[in-house]
């Protein structure tokens, strides 16, 4: 019998409590992730020997346990539970690299063990991607300057949930550019973010030109009290700087309250890569993923 349940704003101080214990820079261990997405990867949840264990159905995958990490023995005893009382063939996702270093010889025993480069999180530190200085951010400080003289009155304010619709419509737009013709997987989770955005407890940055028109958006949530995660930001793409003027301004809205920014994956676009790799990021939080190896070669 499947045993999970689909988060709630209910069970977000559970997951704090939980995530809390390793307290990992993954955005996989962000419950506003984990909720905002829950309709395109039919999320569940339950609990084993004191950890919650999240299953993403569309893709067949749980997510390492948050909590204490448990032994390589328990942990495919965990999961063969977990496949036979669901009638899936699931694997484990969000593997920390320290658990991997840990327990290789053991993990490698079990399972196939893999890592996509385009699943890694790109960590920033936030005085550094507020102050911009040096020769790597050349050319984010040209677009900001040419964005400054195209759009002296533009401002930085505050998003609630109230700019909702014009956040929808914005994100619309940009993805039309990108050829999507109907609302994408983002679409649905930006929406579900909007629609819970206090409750989720999320945070958000909307750049207006003088007139008030949304130029670009960011909106964020402190699963860490030293981190900030980025989970949804857009831009108008034809006016050159306002990407940047977004992301630097909020990072120069978090200086002093956190020491990192998380913007998550580049999910292997080579645009987003270059965008991403083009701010100097700090680290990279790799993530890896194991199949068992019965079943990888069945």
């Amino acid at each position: 019998m499947d045993r999970f349940q689909p988060p709630t704003l209910a069970d977000r101080e559970r997951f704090l409590a939980a995530a809390a214990v390793l307290s990992r820079e993954s955005c996989e261990c962000s419950f506003a992730n984990i909720f905002a997405w829950r309709e395109v990867y039919q999320t569940g949840f339950t609990s084993v020997h004191g950890r919650l264990i999240v299953l993403g159905r569309a893709v067949n995958v749980l997510l390492f346990p948050l909590g204490a990490w448990l032994d390589p023995v328990e942990l495919e005893e965990v999961r063969l539970a977990l496949s036979c009382a669901t009638g899936r063939r699931l694997s484990w996702g969000d593997v920390p690299p320290d658990y991997l270093d840990a327990h290789h010889g053991r993990l490698a025993e079990r399972y196939r063990i893999s890592s996509d480069e385009g699943d890694a999180d790109y960590l920033y530190r936030t005085a550094e991607l507020a102050a911009v200085a040096g020769h790597r951010h050349q050319n984010t400080r040209r677009l900001l300057r040419q964005f400054e003289a195209a759009y002296p009155d533009a401002r930085l304010l505050p998003l609630t949930a109230a700019h909702a619709d014009d956040v929808l419509e914005l994100a619309a737009q940009v993805h039309g550019e990108q050829g999507h013709a109907e609302p994408t997987p983002e679409d649905l989770a930006l929406k579900t973010a909007l629609e819970h955005f206090d409750g989720l407890h999320l945070d958000g940055a909307r750049l207006v030109d003088g007139t008030g028109r949304l130029l670009g958006f960011s909106i964020f949530s402190l699963p860490l009290p030293t981190m900030a995660d980025v989970h949804f930001e857009k831009a108008l793409r034809q006016i050159d700087g306002a990407a940047q003027a977004v992301r630097v301004g909020v990072a120069r809205t978090l200086a002093g309250r956190v020491n990192w920014i998380n913007l998550e994956q580049d999910l292997g676009l080579p645009g987003l890569r270059r965008s991403k790799q083009s701010y100097a990021p700090d680290h990279l939080v790799r993530r890896f993923r194991l199949d068992p190896v019965e079943e990888a070669s069945s």
